[in-house]
């Protein structure tokens, strides 16, 4: 409702300004006139429908569809200054919630568990059903995800949440998490003797011996990146220092369900990948105009962490996407990695990643309202698009068949990329 009003009162003033010039020196006429045909068009349309619809106008409705309308895909959209303020504060890593993320299914089963937030903490994890949840561990109750959303919303302080992932409950155990401001983390290292985690608060790594990866080979470690923001790329950089140090030779990336993020961050993180001198082209936008804007990895240092025959192995599914997809096709155009070497989930579509080769642009008016628009199309160093097609098994990449989440018996996905990779070592 809040976003609505201020929507809506941004348009209301700019009428409001041009009424006000009925009391200056242009008038009324003036000012109008002063607008282009369409402009004008548009506010006569808004206030005709207003005073004369048969029914009286829902103007949070009326607004919400004309600022809709500037969304001419659904990376773009409009924010007013206070919407854009907390977008920078969450590509700055700073979130609020309990970090749990939903299916969209009637099920209350989590999707995706941020790191940082009081859910990871907790040892909440993607895959789990939320069996029952209520504000104390002895008033837990059943109830569907909409109940589930509803309570959470309403309720302040520690939530207490039964999970497992066994919808049964075999497993199920009580967590407690709680609703606040923290600041996430986009990276979990695994070998087969630690996991490691980067401590935002910190700015330091602890270690997890439980979290160490099982089947893992001896000489190969394994890396999650969850999103391009913040400081993923310095925590990436400390992750694959620990790999290197502890004689780790090969890597398993992990962009599963990662939906991209920042260019700037996408930079740093390629230079930890590429061996290439100066600064190698790791996408390149093309605008409408024909014009081109060329981005670049600076100080690649991949001989830091790998040796010359060392071998990436990526993991992908349909929703690795944008910045994620940017990273691959940096790796594979310039040899670091090999499409033969990149698993990706088959799902209804194929097998094939999101495909989002595009990218968006933001517009700053003076009030600090922000437009963000999709501006260009993206091209990998090797001129190749993916957009709207992904990468795919046509392309070499092998499929895997596994579910979207981990499920009760563990990851088969990975589980699948670990026997092959096995197999061929």
């Amino acid at each position: 409702m809040e976003k609505r009003e201020k929507r809506k009162k941004i348009l209301l003033a700019v009428w409001a300004v041009l009424a006000a010039g009925a009391f200056f020196g242009l008038g009324w006429m003036g000012s109008l006139l002063s607008l282009g045909a369409r402009d004008r068009a548009l506010l006569w349309a808004i206030e005709k429908t207003k005073e004369n619809y048969y029914e009286e106008v829902d103007e949070d409705a009326l607004y919400d569809s004309l600022f809709g309308a500037l969304a001419l895909d659904i990376y773009s959209d409009y924010y007013t200054r206070e919407e854009y303020r907390e977008v920078e504060r969450e590509d700055a890593g700073i979130n609020s919630g309990t970090g749990i993320y939903l299916t969209g299914d009637a099920e209350a089963r989590i999707y995706m568990v941020v790191g940082g937030s009081s859910a990871h903490r907790a040892g909440l994890a993607a895959g789990q059903y939320i069996l029952r949840f209520g504000a104390s561990p002895e008033t837990l109750t059943e109830g569907t995800r909409a109940e589930l959303l509803s309570f959470a919303q309403e309720t302040r302080g520690a939530l207490f949440l039964e999970a497992g992932y066994d919808p049964a409950g075999s497993d199920a155990a009580v967590y407690e998490v709680e609703s606040g401001e923290y600041t996430a983390s986009y990276c979990l290292y695994r070998d087969g003797e630690t996991a490691l985690r980067y401590d935002p608060a910190t700015k330091g790594f602890s270690e997890d011996r439980a979290g160490a990866l099982a089947g893992l080979p001896a000489d190969t470690a394994y890396l999650r990146l969850e999103g391009f923001h913040a400081d993923m790329a310095v925590e990436a950089e400390g992750c694959l220092t620990y790999m290197r140090e502890h004689g780790k030779e090969d890597l398993i990336l992990d962009l599963r369900e990662n939906g991209g993020g920042m260019m700037s961050v996408l930079q740093k993180t390629c230079a930890l990948f590429l061996r290439e001198e100066g600064r190698p082209v790791i996408a390149t936008a093309r605008y409408r105009d024909g014009s081109e804007t060329s981005f670049t990895a600076k100080d690649c240092r991949a001989e830091n962490f790998f040796g010359e025959h060392s071998r990436i192995f990526i993991l992908a599914d349909e929703n690795t996407a944008s910045a994620s997809e940017c990273l691959i096709g940096a790796l594979l155009s310039y040899g670091a990695a090999d499409i033969s070497d990149v698993f990706i989930r088959r799902s209804d579509g194929g097998v094939k990643t999101y495909g989002k080769g595009i990218m968006q642009s933001s517009f700053r008016d003076p009030a600090g309202n922000v437009l963000k628009l999709t501006t260009a199309r993206v091209f990998w160093p090797n001129g190749v698009s993916i957009h709207g097609s992904g990468v795919t098994d046509e392309m070499g990449a092998r499929a895997v068949e596994a579910p979207l989440l981990p499920a009760f018996g563990g990851d088969a996905f990975l589980a699948e990329v670990l026997s092959e990779i096995s197999e061929t070592a």
